[in-house]
């Protein structure tokens, strides 16, 4: 296996922490997968700033509309842009999203999250920046 095989399946294993500890709904945990100055733009534009705040914001999420969500990637590629850098594209489904008051969504979501990751001094990999963006299909014109 070469350098950039092995930084692949590191960042690959941590992308995949997210699926999982989304689908656990104990996203107190996401902390651990970020860099402490990291941000995430979620799928409406608000930003978080720092680890601290994206878990947060996520536990709020988890306890009211997103408590019975599953999340799926569809497909994951990495690009190693340096030996301590990479990036992610995650191509996923939601289900179970009750959709916001006054708003329905479908019977699932589509999405692709972004995920911009570092090695830190001690050699372990954290996501530095995160956006996550909603597929929409365009309507017939």
């Amino acid at each position: 296996m070469n350098r950039d095989e092995g930084v692949e399946s590191s960042v690959s294993r941590l992308a995949e922490q997210f699926v999982t500890t989304w689908n656990a709904h104990d996203m107190g945990r996401l902390q651990d997968l970020y860099a402490d100055d990291a941000d995430f733009v979620n799928v409406i534009g608000m930003r978080w700033n720092g680890a601290g705040e994206i878990a947060r914001m996520h536990v709020v999420l988890h306890e009211s509309r997103m408590r019975q969500t599953t999340l799926r990637s569809e497909g994951m590629t990495v690009r190693v842009l340096a030996p301590s850098v990479a990036v992610v594209h995650d191509t996923w489904v939601l289900t179970g999203d009750p959709g916001a008051p006054g708003w329905k969504t479908g019977e699932q979501r589509r999405g692709i999250l972004v995920h911009v990751l570092k090695l830190d001094g001690a050699g372990k990999w954290h996501i530095a920046v995160s956006q996550n963006t909603d597929i929409q299909d365009l309507p017939n014109t």
